[in-house]
């Protein structure tokens, strides 16, 4: 090793010994916490707006329990640790019913590209739950501070396929608006073909996805004008009149099922799919 070469390691050997690390953790925790893309932070804010949105349970972590996550990295035993402690969460809630399926994600991300580890029975939340904040973790997703569970929105599986190990492959509407200027900017099919159909490896889901193209769009047609009015109408109104309302620029996800339209989930727009500022109409 040259003297440059053992320099430099000699400089990063002293600046790692000198890190503190359990600093670092905690700014990490404070950073995921306050991450305004958290259900936490925008579902309050509009779930009373007047638009569908199904019942959803909100269970924050203290620095203490996420730490408990960061444990399980190769950990069996830190594994089955945090396993049960989500166990031990969920058996608290006494409106969850043994016998039904719930949708599960944590604050950012519900892993539904693999719908198996989100649309669940209640006996395997915990261990799903695990799944779904390691994966979050490896993307960098963030979201690790909370759990949520909603209620399942069913469908008929006769006329609705599903792709991705379960995800059934409905009308999706992605509506990006500016709460500061109370307008809709645009909107866009959330299964857009073009946008999506590369991305899709499997097989099945591909032919699945290709079948459905000419339904979804044409819902999309049809409907567009319709979901963009009710966001004007209920969720744009309903945060003017809130004092703790929303501010800047979000994407709002709106889900078909039959005749019901669900407010799914939100993002800060510029960091959702489909953001394109030379959309905006000046």
């Amino acid at each position: 090793m040259n003297k440059e070469n053992k320099s430099y390691f000699n400089k990063l050997k002293e600046r790692l010994e000198n890190t503190d690390w359990e600093q670092l953790a905690k700014d990490r925790y404070q950073e995921e916490i306050n991450n305004p893309n958290n259900y936490s932070f925008w579902y309050p804010k509009v779930k009373d707006c007047g638009i569908k949105m199904v019942n959803s349970r909100i269970y924050k972590f203290s620095y203490e329990a996420w730490n408990k996550f960061r444990e399980i990295d190769g950990n069996k035993q830190a594994w089955i640790d945090y396993v049960n402690y989500i166990q031990s969460l969920i058996e608290k809630d006494k409106t969850l019913e043994h016998k039904k399926i719930y949708n599960i994600k944590n604050g950012c991300f519900s892993n539904k590209f693999n719908a198996v580890d989100c649309n669940v029975k209640y006996k395997d939340i915990a261990k799903k739950f695990v799944d779904i904040q390691y994966t979050s973790y490896l993307y960098g997703a963030g979201g690790t501070t909370e759990l949520i569970i909603r209620d399942y929105i069913d469908y008929d599986y006769t006329k609705t396929p599903t792709i991705y190990n379960g995800l059934p492959l409905r009308t999706e509407f992605r509506v990006f608006v500016d709460f500061d200027s109370e307008k809709v900017l645009y909107i866009v099919n959330y299964w857009d073909y073009n946008y999506c159909y590369p991305s899709i490896y499997n097989a099945t889901d591909k032919i699945v996805f290709k079948h459905m193209r000419n339904k979804i769009q044409k819902d999309y047609e049809k409907y567009k004008d319709y979901v963009v009015n009710q966001v004007k109408e209920k969720l744009l109104n309903y945060n003017k009149s809130n004092n703790n309302g929303l501010t800047g620029k979000w994407s709002i996800d709106i889900m078909k099922e039959k005749n019901d339209f669900y407010l799914i989930d939100m993002a800060i727009a510029y960091q959702s799919a489909y953001w394109d500022s030379s959309k905006i109409k000046k």
